[in-house]
Formats: structure tokens, C-alpha cells, sequence
């Protein structure tokens, strides 16, 4: 059995999303935990991450702060840190390499920062290209840590959803788990009148990033099964 982690039902469930009905799905548990370190520390704190577990696999989006690194790319996380530099952790090598195999070429393996704050402007992102990292988001690290606690085998796989010159609506727009408030963001929109444009695109890449995330997921899962 898999305990299957994402932060946003936006990242797995919609148009080109999982299939639930996919032999897999049986041996695996799916839970949201939300975004941030408060949701996933709520959401680790009630699951059961017991020995009747294989491993965690922790999956979702990501945003990239490598020139390299470019929207849809796929990632199979190595190491995670927090932005607060405390102790980093690894991902499990037998199941990073289980999931190279059942990928092939198509894929990044990438140090990832998990933030305490959402970063939404180019400038940004192109401040935290320094740190050497190439993808960040707000959970990965906190999943990683309750992981370790348990003494349990952990995989880590992330689609980026914006590059590092993509701008994004802030943290005001979206809700604990992703969903997006409408009247936060058309009021950013009013002041922000030059990403009415952008926003088509945006819809885009999560449609573009979902179906790849599922498309790997239903490579990586029966490989990591076995």
C-alpha cells in the first residue's frame, strides 16, 4: 500500500486527471494536505502512516527558479530543504530509481526548496536562483519530515506549473487547498489589468500540468508497487 500525497485536488482531479478507476488506485491511499506547513502538519497529524505502508509518495505542482527548467517539465525530486536551512532530507534511491526506470528520458532530477511564503513575481524567483535550487514550493519539506518520523520510505515527483519568468496572482486569490476565490482575484485583476491576458494561460498550464502529472503517476505508481 502507497500513501499518495498531493497539496490541491486541481493538481490530480479535472479535465485530464486521475483515473480512479485504475487498477492501481486500489493500493493506494490519495489525501490533500492543503498548502503550507500549517495544512500539511494538520494533515500528517491524522493520518496513519503505519507499517502497512510501503512508502509516501509525495506529487503536485511546482514552480521552477532554473532558466533550465521550463513549465510542464517533469521533476523527480533528490533532495528537499526548507528555506528555514534546517537538516534536508533525500529521497528514497530504490524508489528514485524505480521511477527513473518507469519514466525513461523525460524527466529532471531536481533539488527542491520548500518556502514558508508563495513567491508570485519573475524578480523573485530570479532572486532565489542563487540559493541553487531548481524548483520551489510550499509542502514538500513538511511532508518529507513526517515521513522520516515514521521511519518510512519516501518519493517525491513535481510538474512545474511556472517557469521563472511567469507571474502569478498572490497567495490572496487561492484558498487553503488551491481553490480560487473569485472576488480576491478579479479585485487583483482590476489592479493588475495587464494579466487579463495571461490568465487563458494560466488555466492552460494547470490543464497541461495535470495530464502530464497523471500521465507519469500512471507509469510510476505500478513500478513503485511491485
Amino acid at each position: 500500500m502507497l500513501s499518495v500525497l498531493a497539496s490541491m485536488k486541481v493538481e490530480l482531479e479535472g479535465y485530464g486527471g486521475i483515473d480512479r478507476g485504475a487498477e492501481y488506485w486500489s493500493e493506494c491511499e490519495l489525501n490533500y494536505t492543503g498548502i503550507g506547513q500549517k495544512n500539511v502538519n494538520q494533515t500528517m497529524n491524522h493520518l496513519e502512516l503505519g507499517s502497512n505502508l510501503e512508502a509516501v509518495v509525495s506529487v503536485g505542482f511546482a514552480g521552477s527558479i532554473d532558466p533550465e527548467i521550463d513549465q510542464g517539465d517533469l521533476c523527480i525530486i533528490d533532495t528537499v530543504n526548507s528555506e528555514r536551512g534546517e537538516v534536508g532530507f533525500k529521497t528514497d534511491p530504490g524508489l528514485r530509481k524505480r521511477g527513473e526506470l518507469a519514466l525513461g528520458q523525460d524527466l529532471n532530477f531536481c533539488k527542491l526548496l520548500t518556502l514558508e511564503d508563495p513567491v508570485a513575481k519573475p524578480e523573485e524567483k530570479n532572486e532565489l536562483a542563487k540559493k541553487k535550487y531548481s524548483i520551489i514550493d510550499q509542502e514538500t519539506y513538511w511532508v518529507a519530515k513526517a515521513v522520516e518520523e515514521n521511519d518510512l520510505p519516501f518519493f517525491a515527483m513535481r510538474v512545474v506549473f511556472d517557469d521563472i519568468n511567469t507571474g502569478l496572482p498572490p497567495a490572496s486569490c487561492y484558498g487553503d487547498y488551491g481553490e480560487v476565490r473569485i472576488p480576491n482575484l478579479l479585485a487583483w485583476l482590476v489592479r493588475h489589468p495587464q494579466m487579463i491576458l495571461e490568465t487563458p494561460s494560466m488555466f492552460l498550464n494547470s490543464v497541461d500540468a495535470r495530464k502530464k502529472l497523471t500521465d507519469a503517476l500512471d507509469r510510476v505508481i505500478p513500478a513503485l508497487l511491485r
